[in-house]
């Protein structure tokens, strides 16, 4: 096997997208040496037909009529359903779209969390029993081979897609080749990045000493705390570990940045528009002080607007003009702010990660924060949520004037 990422100048992604219309089997993925899975060639396999590269989104975004965030419509939205918004990780439109598609007699893919692997993966359901599992965020990588290649074979009936811009962009390359697009909505999100395989194993590791077994269920967006504070719960055979924000080390090294996919640092598919039909965020800067989850809801293509209409006259959202200025500034993917990697950093957590001592990694991480960066997470675990989003309003509006 000899990896193909390096063509891409780090960019592979692990969308899947060339595994999954290979015609010959040359292309799997397989997990690097940072804990990412991205492709890998068998070149004794290789008969040179080019597929691979007219589904990469490295290779293809320059070909897509492409939208920037001004050209594309923007919704607050949230479920008419409160139960259905209370156990969904924003305000509900990815749990709507699901029991919509599901009435107009089609399918669903969305990521579950694979117990056995622990992993996650995208599945095809067939019905809204199959799709309980795809509630709430799953931050990792998601293996998406099996389902791709299901999808692209011609579904059965028409089908609901949702998954990061990477993956999206390159399952709407192959529908395009296959003839299958019109058969197909494609839904994504605003993406911040996907971590580390080895920060989750270590962090199962950790919790699998806290409850004394690995956790039988996970919850990597509970609303215990209300939805504008993250909180990660997982339980087993009674026992619960509960952290909020930063108190949590899966959390703390998700969110420092350290140990995002090298593509995401240069992803250019989180911030154009135009291959999905519809994109869902969280809408961060304007709804904050809702407890309940407020989603942003872009719909991008005819088809997006056709659906977005017949959602909203259907009753199953609320959906009101969305602030722009407001949903941009407090959007990583939209403001411009640029994520560099600190390499030296990156490379000792991941090797302590490895080892599967978070615990370690964790002060390595803290060690390597100035003072200033280190007071500032004391008192976000100290303060109140509403007095910390006074100190993000202002933070905002220095750094913008």
């Amino acid at each position: 096997m000899n990896q193909i990422a390096a063509d891409l100048n780090g960019f592979c992604s692990g969308c899947g997208g060339c595994v999954s219309i290979c015609p010959t089997g040359a292309l799997s993925l397989v997990q690097n040496n940072e804990g990412f899975y991205e492709a890998a060639l068998d070149r004794k396999k290789c008969i040179h037909c080019g597929q691979c590269a007219s589904v990469c989104p490295k290779k293809t975004l320059a070909d897509f009529k492409s939208l920037k965030f001004k050209d594309v419509p923007l919704y607050a939205a949230w479920s008419t359903n409160a139960q259905t918004r209370y156990h969904s990780a924003s305000g509900g439109i990815a749990s709507e779209i699901t029991r919509w598609a599901f009435n107009q007699g089609y399918q669903v893919a969305g990521v579950v969390y694979d117990d056995k692997k622990q992993e996650a993966c995208l599945k095809v359901a067939s019905s809204p029993k199959e799709a309980e599992a795809f509630k709430t965020s799953k931050y990792l990588q998601s293996l998406t081979i099996d389902a791709f290649k299901t999808i692209l074979h011609g579904p059965e009936r028409p089908i609901v897609v949702f998954g990061l811009p990477c993956q999206i962009s390159a399952l709407h390359s192959a529908s395009l080749k296959k003839g299958i697009r019109d058969k197909l909505v494609l839904v994504d999100f605003l993406c911040h990045g996907v971590p580390s395989y080895y920060l989750w194993k270590a962090f199962l590791s950790y919790l699998k000493n806290v409850l004394h077994n690995f956790p039988d269920k996970i919850n990597f967006r509970d609303k215990k705390y209300g939805w504008n504070i993250f909180c990660f719960t997982a339980s087993s055979h009674g026992k619960q570990y509960i952290k909020k924000g930063t108190q949590c080390p899966f959390y703390a090294l998700f969110f420092s940045d350290l140990l995002l996919n090298r593509s995401c640092y240069v992803c250019p598919t989180r911030t154009q528009f135009g291959f999905s039909d519809i994109r869902l965020a969280d809408f961060w800067g304007d709804y904050e002080a809702n407890q309940a989850g407020v989603s942003a809801a872009f719909p991008i293509t005819a088809k997006g607007k056709i659906i977005w209409e017949a959602l909203q006259k259907g009753n199953y959202l609320v959906a009101k003009q969305g602030n722009r200025d407001k949903c941009r500034r407090a959007q990583i993917a939209l403001n411009g702010r640029e994520i560099k990697i600190k390499e030296g950093q990156r490379e000792l957590i991941l090797n302590t990660l490895k080892t599967m001592d978070i615990l370690k990694a964790m002060h390595f991480y803290m060690e390597g924060l100035t003072a200033k960066e280190r007071l500032f997470l004391k008192i976000k675990e100290i303060l109140p949520y509403p007095v910390l989003r006074i100190i993000r309003m202002v933070k905002r509006l220095l750094k913008n004037n």
